[in-house]
């Protein structure tokens, strides 16, 4: 598996990688909203629209007061739609989930992980492969780390058979 070494030349900033993976989880957030279906067919409840409202508002905040701050600034990741393309956004978080966990600010990021099987998801089916299983039972919290390291881990694999075919 490959040590990724760094989504922005964080340093030894701990501020700057916490306020970055709270920035990327609530785009993340954001993002998974905008692809969940409507509980009602043909059209989204008031709640589900306030919602996905309130969760992008609170990432343009975040990017905002995140991109005023530090330089480089936070650029959204567009295009996660091919197992390169993925494989290398999980291992960058992954390794942004453990630099914030050795500062001591543990926390699951679920919408990271929901991120990462969705994208994962599209590929499958996009390529016609197996989906990939995911490993948090009913009740569970995901590991986020541990997700976007089997995620990153299921993408290199779909590009080493690619090469080896």
């Amino acid at each position: 598996m490959p040590e990724v070494k760094a989504l922005h030349p964080l340093g030894h900033d701990f501020a700057q990688a916490t306020e970055l993976l709270q920035l990327v989880d609530l785009e993340a957030r954001w993002e998974n909203l905008r692809h969940t279906p409507s509980s009602t067919p043909g059209s989204l409840t008031l709640e589900e629209l306030q919602a996905k409202q309130k969760a992008h508002l609170a990432f343009q905040a975040q990017l905002a007061t995140y991109n005023q701050r530090y330089t480089p600034a936070h650029v959204p990741e567009l295009l996660l739609n091919t197992p390169a393309r993925l494989g290398k956004w999980c291992w960058l978080m992954r390794d942004l989930c453990r630099r914030v966990e050795q500062a001591g600010r543990s926390q699951d990021r679920a919408d990271l992980a929901a991120k990462a099987y969705r994208w994962a998801e599209k590929i499958a089916r996009r390529l016609g492969k197996e989906p990939l299983p995911q490993q948090s039972p009913s009740g569970e919290k995901h590991n986020s780390v541990q997700v976007l390291d089997q995620v990153g881990q299921w993408c290199e694999d779909l590009n080493k058979a690619a090469v080896s075919e």
